[in-house]
């Protein structure tokens, strides 16, 4: 039998921090849509999915503009952009999917939030359809504003949950646009 000395073990074991790979979830405990197979959906009870559901939403866009940069969902074809509302891990990803892949592109923490002011617009046309916009604005110059246009597939409770995320955290404009039914 081979006994290592402390020193041996400990020079075996990697140092500093592991990378994580962009598709690897921060918090195992909750797996994502994304990466969960047919047998895990299978095997996720209905607690489990209650769970997921309270802690994370993902909100296809039609347009972002964050900073210098700007896409629609024509602007690369099979590419969609959206919106992860991640409660468990406290921040906003701005997150591409191409296929079966995705990756992150954006990070926003909850905690930096704070320095931002929210305006939200919602138009209701028919019972199924409604145009959604978020404008994140920074109270300071050092950082850069956001606008989140949702694609006609979101639903409206996703984007329910991620204003009244935003809302807990952020300054709300007092001109903030209201929900208008038309």
């Amino acid at each position: 039998m081979i006994v290592k000395t402390e020193r041996e073990k400990s020079a075996s074991e990697p140092t500093g921090p592991v990378p994580i790979s962009r598709e690897e979830d921060p918090n195992p405990r909750h797996p994502t849509p994304d990466s969960m197979t047919e047998n895990d959906t299978a095997s996720t009870t209905d607690a489990q999915h209650m769970d997921e559901e309270k802690i994370k939403a993902d909100l296809p866009l039609e347009l972002w503009i964050w900073g210098g940069m700007t896409f629609t969902e024509d602007s690369m074809p099979n590419v969609c952009f959206y919106i992860r509302v991640c409660k468990y891990a406290s921040r906003l990803e701005l997150r591409e999917r191409f296929g079966a892949s995705s990756r992150i592109m954006k990070v926003l923490k909850f905690e930096d939030l704070r320095n931002y002011s929210l305006r939200s617009s919602l138009v209701n046309n028919t019972a199924n359809h409604f145009v959604a916009y978020v404008h994140i604005n920074p109270r300071n110059e050092n950082s850069a504003p956001i606008t989140l246009k949702f694609s006609k597939d979101c639903k409206l409770e996703d984007y329910e949950f991620l204003l009244s995320s935003l809302r807990s955290i952020c300054h709300v404009d007092s001109d903030e646009a209201r929900d208008v039914h038309v």
